[in-house]
């Protein structure tokens, strides 16, 4: 996680189910295949969507954050 891009990002229309409230904003996480090749592109999540604790116990394999 050191080496992830962390971005301010504005959600789109088609994003905005990704979350129990309405908002407009959010803290975006991108988690890169290869530091060093930003162009093999990555996993992103947007922090407070539904399932975002999930997705970082998955990509760390730990039970609870």
């Amino acid at each position: 996680m050191n080496l992830a891009p962390i971005l301010k990002h504005t959600l789109r229309a088609n994003e905005q189910d990704l979350f129990t409230k309405p908002r407009r904003t959010t803290t975006k996480i991108i988690l890169p295949f290869d530091p060093d090749d930003l162009k093999l592109g990555g996993q992103s999540v947007l922090i407070g969507q539904i399932g975002y604790e999930a997705f970082l116990r998955n990509i760390y394999n730990t039970r609870a954050l």
